[in-house]
Order: C-alpha cells, then sequence, then structure tokens
C-alpha cells in the first residue's frame, strides 16, 4: 500500500525541508499569494499547504504525477495544476537561498549534477 502523503508525517525525506522549516514556508507563501475563495462546485482536493508539500516533492524526488496524485489521493490533473500554480512562487520566495557563482568556494573542485532520471 503506498503512503499518503496527504497526511502523513515524513516531511524531511519527501520535501527537504524540516517540519518547522516546511510550516514556515507554508505561513509566507500564503501571506505572498493567497487563495481566491472558494466558489460554487466541487471542493478543492487539496489544502494550500498540501499544494506546497506536493510540489515540493514533486521537484525533489522526481516523482511523476501519477504517482504523487495515488500518493496524495487525489487526480492527475490535481497534481498538475498544484506543480504549475506553486513552482513559480517556490522558486520567488527561496531565491535569497540559492547559492550563486560567488558563494561557492573556488579553490574546491564542483561536481554540478542536473540530470533527471524517469
Amino acid at each position: 500500500m503506498a503512503e499518503n502523503l496527504k497526511t502523513g508525517p515524513h516531511v524531511y525525506h519527501t520535501t527537504g525541508f524540516s517540519a518547522a522549516a516546511m510550516a514556515a514556508l507554508c505561513t509566507i507563501l500564503i501571506e505572498t499569494h493567497p487563495r481566491p475563495p472558494q466558489r460554487t462546485g466541487r471542493p478543492r482536493a487539496l489544502t494550500t499547504e498540501q499544494e506546497i508539500r506536493l510540489t515540493l516533492v514533486y521537484h525533489r524526488r522526481n516523482r511523476t504525477q501519477a504517482e504523487l496524485a495515488e500518493s496524495f489521493d487525489v487526480d492527475q490533473s490535481s497534481v498538475s495544476r498544484a506543480i504549475c500554480r506553486w513552482t513559480p512562487r517556490l522558486a520567488e520566495a527561496l531565491e535569497d537561498f540559492i547559492p550563486t557563482v560567488d558563494d561557492l568556494d573556488s579553490s574546491r573542485t564542483l561536481l554540478v549534477d542536473g540530470t533527471l532520471v524517469p
């Protein structure tokens, strides 16, 4: 049976953030990018926090959208919308924490691996 990431406690392994850092990041993103009120129709499948967590898992673990849909117990289309919605917002919020070339030690040899393996 697949681990349910919608409510599971495994935050650091899947997102790269501690529970406290995850809560702080969600607070910042929710304050700067509030969701519009729910209109009529079907209720949202995921909370804002779950959408952010899903997006982080997608980028950290390179999991397919179908696999994430199963883990979060939602449709693949909900996963796709969450990733599209939160990826640019996460990049903007975390921009100051991404090291630049000037931050690196020039006396050391560095290896950059940007390989995506399906």
